[in-house]
């Protein structure tokens, strides 16, 4: 092979990686930036760092549509609502802090969670307490605003029209909440087969989670019929179809009987309306949604299928560790830690 056909064969090779990296970054914008109304990243003021991170996953492996919509929460710290300087930092008279008790039985938990034993009261953790409260107010924030997908009509003939669907709107916004130590795979054809066979009736739906138990009812996309189309849509009622087929990659969408994490969820306004009515959390509030059996909400996971520990199955959003690992520093955000 001479140095022109070694040049055109790099070339080529190039822009195929070029082609995939486009297609792939397309596949998870549909996902990740236009089947939900709002995204929020809850971070802490002092770990700024970790935000960057994020944004670094994000802007890698979403684009830069997603860094557009994407909005920080600055998260509640646990510590500043435990030990105010005017107050003692004693915690004997307290029951409960705003809308998180600050103290929970094991029982339920152990049975899922061996590092656990059963019986045990133990008390909230600063950083479990500022976990719930930041993800409350996120629930708060969703259910007291429309989401701005809504269509505007130009002529006055078509208001009767326009209220109907800001009802269904309102009743369909959602928010896509990720912590700050949230980390994206790669391949957008996971992304691609998600959103063609999440059921439509979802209330809550993990793109991060370490689930324990059985896992019910489980949608494989590689048995997806030709003629399905997304059940994830816009808000403003626009289905997210996806043409691509080449992916050999299996997701799949099952119910969780119980496990771990919010580090990357999605959830509708009727179901944080459901949860809110539900407070206070008790316990870390992975635990405490999942002890609840989610207050009988819809409640969906995703995984790549074959993929990661055992080949159980890797989340499209996983919780990226390393920091804590190399003991550099930890997320802005404390739950249960399995």
């Amino acid at each position: 092979m001479d140095q022109h056909e070694k040049n055109s064969s790099f070339d080529n090779s190039l822009s195929n990686k070029n082609a995939i990296a486009i297609a792939a970054t397309a596949a998870n914008t549909l996902l990740f930036c236009k089947a939900f109304s709002f995204i929020r990243c809850i971070n802490l003021k002092n770990r700024p760092e970790q935000y960057d991170k994020f944004l670094h996953y994000a802007e890698c492996r979403i684009g830069s549509e997603f860094i557009k919509k994407l909005k920080r929460f600055d998260a509640i710290n646990g510590k500043e609502i435990l030990v105010p300087s005017s107050l003692s930092s004693s915690l004997s008279s307290l029951d409960f802090v705003d809308d998180v008790a600050l103290e929970w039985d094991t029982t339920q938990n152990s049975l899922w969670d061996r590092h656990v034993k059963p019986g045990l009261i133990r008390q909230m953790a600063p950083g479990e307490i500022g976990c719930a409260l930041s993800h409350i107010s996120l629930w708060k924030e969703l259910v007291t605003m429309v989401a701005d997908e809504k269509k505007e009509h130009e002529h006055n003939e078509q208001q009767q029209e326009q209220e109907k669907e800001q009802i269904v709107v309102e009743q369909q916004s959602s928010m896509l909440i990720f912590e700050d130590d949230a980390a994206f795979l790669g391949n957008g054809g996971n992304s691609n087969a998600t959103y063609q066979i999440l059921p439509k009736d979802w209330d809550v739906f993990y793109l991060g989670f370490s689930d324990r138990g059985e896992r019910k009812d489980v949608i494989d996309s590689s048995v997806l019929s030709s003629s399905s189309t997304s059940s994830l849509s816009t808000s403003s009622g626009e289905n997210l179809i996806n043409d691509d087929t080449s992916s050999n990659l299996v997701v799949h969408i099952f119910t969780p009987t119980y496990g771990f994490h919010t580090h990357a969820y999605a959830i509708r306004k009727s179901a944080a309306k459901k949860l809110l009515h539900n407070l206070p959390v008790v316990g870390p509030i992975d635990v405490w949604l999942a002890d609840n059996e989610w207050f009988g909400l819809n409640v969906y996971c995703s995984i790549v299928a074959n993929e990661g520990y055992k080949h159980t199955g890797s989340p499209l959003v996983y919780q990226d560790r390393s920091m804590i690992v190399s003991g550099k520093g930890k997320s802005s955000v404390g739950q249960s830690g399995r």
